[in-house]
């Protein structure tokens, strides 16, 4: 994929007062439902369909009312992801992917009501791995997502950063915090990432909780250029394990921390 220098997530300002009224107007207009401490982005679901990649979805009805859901993606024809839940019911939809319509991979929206999941499984016919993604938060209004649980990072498990950015070449940044003790300075380490998904492992060695955030710099994000650049948001979670899938253990962005 070709990557764009100017088209990386970011709104910014240039061109004298005529762009500069055109640029604030419609970065108003897409981070304005974010920009409010209750408007975050809905829950999405992550689904694969590849020749390596499945997932599985298991949707939960709540326990005082049913769960009416439609899955699909698809562009015409009659839907054969929908879900209708008795009270307390649950229902698994294998091979979500094909039945929803999914070329690669995809964020889907996730039933309001009730519990869901999916399950993505990996084989490429000399290894296989899954493991169990709830569903995914998003980073929005420079806010990061605080994975408070520790990670370990050592030869043989890692730290894995997944994020779904809309723009090429968006921005992240990770603050590692060393798990025994918050006198230890923090680890910083940058990446950039491109749609549809992209997976970086951290470099360092050691037990860290760990913070996710959008842009270039936790010191000078908002200084020189570009300028307080405002992202669109991105979905993504962290998970901690070996790099065959073994023992992997998922926290997503947005999830409430202990």
């Amino acid at each position: 994929m070709k990557r764009s220098r100017r088209n990386d997530g970011r709104l910014r300002v240039s061109g004298g007062y005529a762009g500069l009224a055109l640029l604030t107007i419609a970065a108003m207009l897409i981070v304005a439902p974010y920009l409010r401490g209750d408007d975050a982005p809905p829950k999405k679901l992550l689904v694969a369909n590849t020749a390596t990649w499945r997932t599985t979805g298991l949707t939960e009805a709540p326990s005082d009312a049913p769960l009416h859901h439609d899955y699909s993606q698809c562009a015409s024809g009659p839907s054969g992801a929908v879900v209708n839940l008795d009270v307390g019911g649950a229902m698994f939809i294998r091979d979500i992917g094909s039945v929803t319509c999914v070329d690669g991979f995809k964020m889907i929206d996730a039933p309001s009501t009730g519990k869901a999941v999916t399950f993505v499984y990996f084989n490429d016919g000399a290894s296989t791995s899954s493991f169990e993604i709830p569903p995914l938060g998003a980073l929005y209004n420079n806010d990061p997502a605080v994975i408070s649980k520790p990670m370990v990072s050592d030869d043989e498990e890692g730290i894995w950063v997944t994020v779904l950015p809309a723009f090429p070449d968006t921005p992240f940044y990770v603050t590692l915090q060393d798990s025994r003790s918050a006198t230890f300075l923090p680890i910083v380490e940058k990446f950039k990432a491109s749609p549809p998904i992209a997976q970086v492992r951290i470099a360092a060695r050691g037990s860290y909780r760990l913070s996710v955030s959008l842009g270039t710099d936790p010191l000078f994000r908002c200084f020189g250029a570009p300028s307080c650049a405002v992202y669109a948001p991105v979905y993504g979670f962290v998970s901690n394990g070996a790099e065959s899938g073994a023992s992997v253990r998922v926290s997503v962005f947005g999830e409430s921390q202990p």
